[in-house]
């Protein structure tokens, strides 16, 4: 077993150095491992509830070594599987280990319950919601492993800027999580992939238990890794169970307290030994061992001066007990000879029993887990068998093999492979296995067939292994699974698939093919060769006058035995054959409506008998045909090997069902050929006037297909009459009335709802060139001979349409016309903002508006530019025009709401007129125009203010509900205005209404 070798810190090795140098006589300490059992004191209920649980799941960690692991033998190993063993050993009990792909699979199913304890597992506070911990029973510290090039000592602090990996669900992930979230952490599935990734630098550290690390770094020879420093956390690990079993926690933890000292360092001692990899030297570290040294040779000298008077003493007594011991001497002698031949002999058979006891207990432990491998291998449903490459018999068979071929062990222990191989002799069985032994094959998947002991066979799939153990005899290993069902399936699906394709090509013949006796032939041969059957026939019911039914044959077998049923059949067969004698196997299936099934026809009291000659008739089966509730044919099988049953009835009914579809089909064509010889001459007198109508007149089935046409549909159309009569109507449309005609169609029959049939409509036609030209059309819908046809008399209207146009369109230009003069009416021309004229307007409407409302302020703004005069005078009137226009643009560009009016109120003077705007979002507006105007430094020489062109503003709100006429609404604006060019221009001042004394006005 391989040890495991860690670091151990400076203040342990010192405590350690001087533990050893104190204790007198002492060079070491050894521990022996207890070999009594002491009993576990459980209570009446504990002993109960285990009596009531045999099954206790143990899941561990499948790769966690030296502390649990699941060996290549599939065996739970490691010091858990040993505290696990010792559990069983002192309650009882045999634990079931539960092999599982991961530790992240471990901890879901117990989350789930479908597993109830582990073995070895650190407590956390997730872990701690769904599962009761015992006290632990290994504590191993933590470390941080780092590439050797990285210097100096780490500590969980000097991580924080670095990848850290830890293996996803262990302790470590959860504590970093806790005390440095910051830490930016790296999830690997497994230690040995996370110590490589630090090997290689994937990631800069590692954080894992130092005994297990070692483990894998001598395992896997990784030698450029070293132990940069100690976390400061411990794993401790102890058993974990169920949360819904508290009783079984009790249990382990009063098991786990008859555990002695010696047998906990006995279990470690196995997997762990503890080596010194070095430790830290400085100044301290020497003169605190110089201080040590000091003290021991202190001591060593006082215990030299008490050894030397224990000397003297002792020399004294000698020379007193000299006499007497001289006499006592050779007694001695003779005693001490005795003792010692009693001490050889024992300590003799002491060892023999000890080999034996140890010999027995890893007897018994193979012999459990023998008995655990076999308990898992009888519970799996597959059949398991084992055999020797040479003498190729059973070495082994699960209790799967023995249930499945009906053998028992014992028998099959006796036998070899191919004596259930009925497909196999030795030979060609020897050959099977040759590639095995020849090394080029290690397993193979194949099916084949085994023979049950009742001599009955099954087919199953088989994989097949070679195991060739290093210190084993090399064997094979068969996996068998018994794929009855799956075949049967398979069997199933390719019947169902053959019946498909048989029903596919019949309905496909019935449409392509006029002959329909043709396509009822080809559907008898598909269901004869689809039911086995040696001869049949298919038949439409038909009933005398009396209601009396009988059989007329669309397809029949042609059984005839001499010359002269070979004419009958040859008269009589294409053209139907008519049964009428009821009293015989299909004429009970036509009385009764129910399928006939007949095994052994010759007793059958329904059969009227034979003719003489008739070939034999071993089955016969007859399904009625049924079309909803009403029986239209018969299918009539015969002479099937295995016979018949109701589930052939069942299974073979998508196939009657396509065969009364196809009978109906037959029905209404003969019946269609009738009406159509009946209305031929009606349609021949109809056509002379059809075809002298001016309009065109267009006849077309429920299918949308033309039916006939009249000379004028041609020349409107521009096609020949063959090139449309038996087309789709929808030929002669444009799109979207192409795509959604015949959805029409069918919507008008289902729901009886009609958009054009019986009323006039406009819609476009088509033209062979591809031109559309608009029609009226008229549909009229009629019956002949039992069939809905429906008429169309169109009539093109394009020179009306022309007409119709020139109208719409003289009438849009007038409204437009009309529109541009009331603009033109209400706009300024030099600034396109609305006039003098349209505000008048719009003040009037909006003061009555808010005197209506309330909560509906209303707001009026009178800008003016400042100094306009000199601008004139100074750059011209045509520069003026373009800086009224350029203010024009700002003012227009602020206000944009529906409702806002933005006008030209004379001059160099703006109006601006906002609805439901009260006075604090007014002064605001008006700030931010006044700013946006400054802003878009229009140059103003003869200014007085930075030589550019301002805005003086006046605003007044009026409150809602106030009743204030225009004038006096404009009077408060024009007076707020004039004050802001009295306090200097480039201002906004704002008319509020004084509240005492009233009718008084205040100036903001």
């Amino acid at each position: 077993m391989a040890k495991i070798g860690f670091r151990v810190t400076f203040t342990n090795w010192i405590w350690m150095v001087c533990f050893v140098f104190c204790l007198p006589g002492t060079g070491g300490v050894v521990l022996a491992a207890s070999s009594s059992q002491p009993a576990v004191a459980l209570t009446a209920e504990e002993r109960a509830w285990l009596a009531d649980h045999p099954e206790i799941r143990l899941a561990p960690d499948p790769d966690f070594p030296p502390i649990e692991f699941i060996d290549d033998d599939g065996n739970y190993q490691g010091i858990a599987a040993d505290y696990a063993a010792l559990v069983e050993r002192r309650l009882g009990i045999q634990l079931k280990i539960v092999n599982l792909a991961s530790w992240d699979e471990v901890l879901e199913k117990a989350r789930r319950r479908e597993i109830d304890m582990f073995g070895a597992a650190a407590k956390t506070p997730q872990r701690a919601e769904y599962m009761h911990f015992t006290r632990p029973h290994i504590e191993l510290p933590g470390a941080i492993l780092v590439r050797k090039e990285v210097q100096g000592k780490l500590s969980l602090e000097d991580l924080r800027d670095l990848r850290v990996g830890v293996v996803s669900g262990y302790v470590w992930q959860d504590l970093l999580l806790n005390d440095f979230p910051d830490i930016d952490l790296v999830k690997v599935p497994d230690l040995k992939t996370g110590l490589k990734e630090t090997s290689f630098g994937s990631i800069d550290a590692m954080v894992a238990n130092l005994a297990i690390a070692s483990w894998y770094i001598q395992r896997e020879g990784i030698t450029n890794l070293r132990v940069a420093g100690e976390t400061g956390y411990f794993g401790r690990y102890a058993f974990a169970t169920r949360k819904d079993w508290p009783l079984l926690k009790s249990i382990l933890e009063k098991t786990l307290a008859t555990v002695t000292p010696e047998e906990h360092q006995a279990i470690l001692q196995r997997w762990i030994a503890v080596e010194a990899e070095g430790t830290w030297f400085n100044r301290t570290t020497i003169l605190m061992i110089g201080g040590i040294l000091s003290v021991l040779l202190l001591m060593l000298a006082w215990n030299g001066v008490l050894k030397s008077q224990v000397r003297q003493r002792t020399r004294d007594l000698e020379q007193q007990l000299a006499q007497r011991l001289e006499a006592e001497r050779s007694l001695d002698r003779a005693n001490s000879a005795l003792e010692q031949r009693v001490a050889d002999r024992t300590a003799s058979l002491e060892q023999s029993n000890n080999r034996l006891r140890n010999e027995i207990s890893e007897r018994a432990r193979i012999e459990a887990d023998l008995l655990r491998f076999q308990r898992t291998l009888d519970e799996i449903r597959d059949c398991v068998f084992m055999f020797d490459d040479t003498e190729l018999r059973f070495s082994y068979v699960n209790e799967g093999a023995v249930e499945q071929v009906g053998y028992s062990r014992e028998e099959l222990l006796q036998m070899r492979p191919f004596d259930i191989k009925p497909d196999f002799d030795e030979p060609k069985f020897r050959s099977l296995i040759a590639p095995f032994l020849a090394h080029r094959e290690t397993a193979r998947t194949f099916e084949t067939v085994h023979e049950r002991k009742d001599g009955s066979r099954m087919p199953v799939e088989i994989l097949l292994q070679y195991v060739a153990p290093e210190h084993e005899p090399a064997r094979f290993v068969a996996v068998v699974r018994d794929i009855s069902e799956r075949k049967r399936i398979e069997a199933d699906l390719a019947w169902n698939s053959r019946q498909i394709n048989l029903i596919s090509e019949a309905q496909q013949a019935f449409i392509l093919n006029t002959d329909a006796r043709a396509t009822f032939e080809a559907m008898l041969q598909g269901l004869l060769e689809l039911a086995d059957s040696a001869f049949g026939f298919i038949g439409e019911v038909l009933h005398k006058t009396d209601g009396t039914p009988y059989l007329k044959t669309h397809a029949i077998t042609n059984i005839a035995w001499n010359e002269e049923t070979r004419a009958f059949y040859a008269e009589h067969a294409p053209k139907g054959m008519e049964f009428t004698n009821l009293d015989t196997l299909f004429g009970a299936a036509l009385q009764t409506g129910e399928p006939v099934i007949a095994n052994d026809p010759a007793n059958d009291p329904r059969g009227g008998g034979l003719p003489p000659g008739h070939p034999p008739l071993t089955s016969f089966l007859a399904i009625p045909l049924y079309a909803g509730r009403l029986m239209v044919g018969l299918a009539g099988i015969a002479n099937r090997e295995a016979g018949y049953d109701a589930g052939m009835v069942e299974s073979l009914q998508p196939f009657s069902a396509t065969c009364a579809n196809l009978i109906v089909e037959y029905q209404n064509e003969r019946q269609r050929v009738v009406a159509e010889n009946r209305i031929m001459d009606s349609e021949e007198r109809m056509r002379a006037v059809l075809d002298n109508v001016l309009e065109s007149i267009v006849t077309i089935d429920q299918r949308g297909v033309v039916q006939s046409i009249n000379p004028p549909t041609s020349e409107m159309f521009g096609y020949e009459p063959e090139q449309i009569i038996g087309q789709n109507v929808t030929m002669l449309m444009p799109e979207p009335h192409r795509s959604g005609h015949d959805q029409y169609i069918r919507n008008y029959q289902d729901t009886g709802s009609a958009r054009i049939i019986g009323k006039g409509s406009e819609l476009e036609g088509r033209r062979s060139d591809g031109s559309l030209f608009p029609l009226e059309a008229s549909v009229t819908e009629l019956s002949a001979g039992g069939e809905t046809l429906y008429v169309g008399v169109l009539r093109d209207i394009t020179e009306r349409k022309q007409h119709e146009l020139e109208l719409q369109h003289a009438r849009e230009e007038l409204q437009r016309a009309n529109e541009k003069l009331t603009e033109q009416a209400r706009t300024d021309a030099l600034t396109g903002l609305a006039n003098r004229r349209y505000f008048d307007e719009t003040m009037e409407r909006e003061i009555r508006h808010a005197g209506r409302l309330q909560d509906a302020p209303l707001t009026l703004m009178l800008c003016d530019i400042d100094h306009f005069k000199s601008y004139n005078d100074h750059y011209g009137h045509i520069q003026g025009d373009e800086c009224l226009q350029q203010v024009a643009a700002v003012i227009r560009s602020m206000f944009q709401r529906a409702g806002d009016l933005v006008a030209r109120y004379g001059g160099e003077e703006f109006a601006i007129v906002l609805p439901a705007t009260g006075a604090a979002d007014a002064a605001e507006l008006a700030e931010r125009l006044r700013q946006s105007v400054w802003a878009r430094k229009i140059p103003h020489v003869a200014a007085d203010i930075d030589a550019r062109v301002t805005l003086s503003i006046g605003v007044t709100t009026l409150d809602s509900g106030e009743a204030v006429s225009t004038e006096d609404l404009i009077a408060r604006a024009d007076e707020a205005l004039y004050r802001a060019k009295a306090d200097g221009r480039n201002r906004v001042r704002q008319h509020v209404a004084e509240t005492s004394p009233p009718g008084r006005l205040k100036i903001n």
